[in-house]
């Protein structure tokens, strides 16, 4: 055995032998050197035992009861805590070891199809103004081809029975549909708001970018309100190849930069700032 240096708890199993193989095998993914310390205290091998790494993850989920998370994490070994929530959604931190957060991660959207049974196909329809018509279209129906390719839904566009309004039928399975709405929405909305802005933006992964446009994601509106630009997410990818979004931040070059230093504190603790992107 490997001694007196340090061992990772696989590496510490793989090189145990004799009569405490019987104990580890069947307990190879627990932590049985913090549940049952004094059991295996004779070994004097314990201070050679370097901890599981605990890291932290935050999901969004459609709203399901807070007692089957906390069972489906005592399950998975993990620590779960609620960070917010309203009559739709819920936002969780999940604490634990990375394949504990996996796992528990994987029961807790698994139980979302099947409570919400998003496999059944769903048709939801927008009415917009005229003038924001080529807002959701963009040049050549780009923008609304691309939000078709990267929710797997199928957008038609009909017009009203009033001539002023059109109408946008989206039809998919449940949560595609939730998906392509937000994404034509968020850009209507900012693309029309700040059409006379200067634009800067900030690359940022995929999975934060979906973290802060969760429904009436709080985090995301109160950091709308800490900055002195106007800030929204692009709805599809910067590239067919590139799956991270663009954080777009509209007014004059002072207001960016107060802007992109805020924004760079609030990311600091949630993901590395190597996997952002600025882009002046």
């Amino acid at each position: 055995m490997k001694s007196p240096e340090k061992l990772s708890k696989n590496l510490f199993i793989q090189n145990l032998h004799g009569k405490y193989n019987k104990y580890v095998n069947f307990k190879l993914d627990k932590n049985i050197f913090y549940n049952d310390e004094d059991k295996y205290r004779s070994t004097n091998l314990n201070e050679f035992l370097i901890p599981d790494i605990i890291v932290e993850e935050h999901i969004v989920l459609r709203k399901i009861e807070a007692r089957n998370i906390y069972k489906i994490s005592e399950d998975f070994n993990t620590e779960v805590i609620i960070l917010d929530e309203d009559v739709e959604i819920i936002v969780v931190a999940i604490k634990g070891t990375k394949y504990n957060i996996r796992k528990t991660i994987e029961e807790l959207f698994k139980r979302n199809v099947e409570k919400y049974n998003f496999g059944v196909e769903k048709t939801l329809e927008i009415v917009v103004s005229r003038e924001k018509w080529g807002y959701i279209t963009g040049k050549n129906g780009n923008a609304l081809n691309e939000i078709q390719k990267n929710t797997s839904t199928k957008i038609i566009l009909s017009k009203a029975s009033d001539t002023e309004n059109k109408i946008i039928v989206i039809t998919g399975n449940e949560e595609n549909c939730f998906q392509a709405k937000e994404m034509i929405l968020s850009n209507i909305y900012f693309s029309f708001s700040s059409q006379k802005q200067n634009s800067y933006k900030i690359i940022i992964p995929e999975k934060m970018a979906l973290y802060l446009l969760a429904r009436k994601a709080e985090e995301f509106k109160i950091l709308q309100v800490k900055v002195p630009s106007k800030i929204f997410i692009e709805p599809t990818y910067i590239s067919t190849n590139d799956t991270r979004r663009a954080l777009v931040i509209s007014g004059n070059y002072e207001n960016f930069k107060k802007t992109k230093e805020t924004i760079l504190e609030y990311f600091k603790d949630k993901i590395s700032l190597n996997d952002i992107e600025i882009l002046e």
